[in-house]
């Protein structure tokens, strides 16, 4: 479980009741998620056109600096890391004063093309994620040279923008491929239906793909109609996911091809040994002709590999036709 990074995302869905992301950041830790991730907006006339439609909606949904020392310091002491998703020049100064409670930030995707927010990521001295939804990698791969920093340290975020998203949409094929040619970290956003556990397998594609980082929305209730609720979880669903991938990471084991667990030693002790199938008195040769090889009721017995050192060598005893043979029978 070391080499994934399970991360509960809040965006807006507290709709900018403080207890409610308050509660969000409790119900991660008993998810068992390894951080939260939370989307900051300080400044909304830095992020919307005058005029827009969401500008007087969103603006109920903004928290000040104290509000957010007080959720980030509840996920810290909650031994949660924490990712802040900045949308603005404020909020990502907000971030960079408040290193290292705040373990990365993020680049929206919305955001990709935003010369501030690029200048301000490149000042990032921790992890960079960078959301791909809708990017081409000829795209990704010119913001990795403006950034001009060690790619590995580099998280490329994909997931389909759509809530939920279908499954046709999701070209997880790209993980792959992304992987290989930027070096990057890669992670897999789930946006798909919250009453679909199909997510769990979609988990299982994208880590076989590459894909090391794993975000799903949570909410405190699945029944209350929320924010972008249609892909998000509760604790308890989460919490799923996380003995989803312990579940697959028991089947897949240490990957040392030399080492047997114990249950495959008794699978193996059932192979054919080898037995004599004719009479062999003291001081005869055994033979490839008077050797064979049978399944035993007792253990012990020396396999079909060893039959090369035994021809050729004496017994050292009478032996009956079909007797096991072994070590101490030869000289």
């Amino acid at each position: 479980m070391n080499e994934i990074t399970l991360v509960a995302e809040t965006a807006f869905s507290h709709e900018g009741d403080l207890d409610y992301l308050l509660k969000q950041v409790e119900d991660a830790a008993k998810g068992g998620a390894d951080a939260v991730k939370f989307q900051s907006l300080l400044k909304p006339e830095q992020y919307f056109a005058p005029g827009h439609p969401s500008i007087a909606r969103i603006a109920d949904m903004v928290f000040n600096s104290q509000e957010w020392d007080e959720v980030i310091n509840l996920a810290v002491s909650s031994g949660l890391q924490v990712i802040v998703l900045p949308l603005e020049n404020a909020a990502f100064s907000y971030c960079l004063e408040r290193i290292p409670r705040i373990k990365a930030v993020e680049l929206h995707s919305v955001c990709f093309h935003d010369f501030h927010l690029r200048q301000l990521l490149r000042k990032w001295p921790g992890t960079k994620i960078i959301g791909i939804g809708g990017r081409q990698l000829s795209e990704v791969m010119e913001l990795l040279k403006v950034l001009s920093s060690d790619n590995s340290a580099i998280v490329l975020m994909a997931g389909f923008q759509s809530f939920p998203t279908m499954i046709t949409d999701l070209e997880l094929a790209k993980l792959a491929h992304f992987a290989a040619e930027t070096g990057c970290t890669m992670g897999y956003a789930d946006h798909t239906a919250h009453d679909d556990s199909a997510f769990h397998q979609l988990n299982t594609v994208a880590y076989f793909l590459g894909a090391r980082w794993f975000e799903k929305h949570l909410v405190v209730s699945r029944e209350e109609s929320r924010t972008d609720y249609e892909s998000a979880v509760d604790w308890p669903e989460f919490q799923r996911i996380k003995e989803h991938f312990q579940e697959l990471f028991a089947c897949l084991g240490e990957g040392d091809a030399e080492k047997l667990n114990e249950r495959e030693v008794v699978y193996r002790d059932r192979e054919k040994c080898l037995v004599t199938v004719a009479p062999l008195a003291s001081g005869d040769i055994f033979s490839w002709t008077n050797l064979a090889l049978r399944v035993l009721p007792q253990k012990g017995g020396l396999s079909g590999r060893h039959l090369s050192e035994i021809v050729g060598c004496r017994s050292v005893r009478a032996i009956k036709s079909g007797e096991m043979v072994g070590f101490e029978d030869i000289k």
